[in-house]
């Protein structure tokens, strides 16, 4: 009997044995840095983890289809249930490295980590729904390259440079047109939400929103596509 789909994504290895040796090393780095400090190096900490899963959770999945790795799993389950679980276990990993961190933070300190706060939860879900829907139709990792480029594009630009500092320090009553600029910095830099510096819930909403459409649009493109052997697969 084919396993179900998550315990088969997962025993597959859909995150790659060298990134979980690299969450490890990140992890114990981290799990440092906020003994030394456990507030300031609270938020290093969690940008590091985000940056790790932009990568972690650009696993692809059209190319492996079509190399036939899915086909019992496509054959025995509604598609809808592969493109859920087939998330779920590229996300697994990070979200276990977030809360481990979580947890060494609280007991440091004593109070609520910064991982649990609203801002630092939507960056997380921006970086796990955007990174892994990207990368449905492309190759591995392609994601996580092409989000690092958009950053770099972002913080190398004049015009990207604006848009973060607004991004940083929105004003109270921020007209439409700012709370979308503001918007679309934070998704293409999540590590602006992982800051002292609350920024407007609108804002917040609006990149939860454009995470869970990506999801969507990736779940959909699961479900419609067809995905024929390729040559010599």
């Amino acid at each position: 009997m084919t396993s179900r789909p998550l315990v088969a994504f997962i025993s597959s290895g859909i995150v790659p044995g060298f990134m979980l040796v690299a969450m490890a090393a990140l992890l114990t780095v981290s799990g440092w840095m906020m003994w030394l400090d456990p507030q300031a190096g609270g938020g290093t900490a969690y940008v590091m983890v985000l940056l790790w899963q932009m990568f972690a959770v650009s696993t692809g999945f059209r190319v492996h289809a079509r190399q036939g790795h899915y086909d019992p799993i496509l054959v025995a389950y509604p598609r809808v249930r592969v493109a859920a679980e087939h998330w779920g276990a590229s996300v697994l990993p990070g979200l276990v490295a977030w809360l481990l961190l979580c947890g060494w933070q609280s007991v440091l300190s004593g109070a609520v980590p910064d991982g649990l706060s609203l801002s630092a939860c939507t960056a997380w879900a921006i970086v796990s729904g955007v990174g892994w829907a990207i990368t449905v139709p492309a190759p591995r990792a392609s994601g996580g390259v092409a989000w690092m480029l958009a950053m770099a594009a972002l913080l190398t630009t004049e015009t990207g440079f604006r848009l973060i500092t607004d991004a940083r320090a929105p004003l109270p009553g921020m007209p439409l047109s700012a709370v979308i600029q503001a918007t679309v910095a934070v998704v293409v830099c999540p590590f602006l939400l992982v800051d002292d510096r609350p920024l407007p819930a609108v804002v917040l909403l609006g990149g939860a929103a454009i995470a869970f459409l990506a999801w969507g649009v990736a779940v959909r493109h699961i479900i419609a596509a067809d995905y024929p052997l390729e040559p010599g697969a």
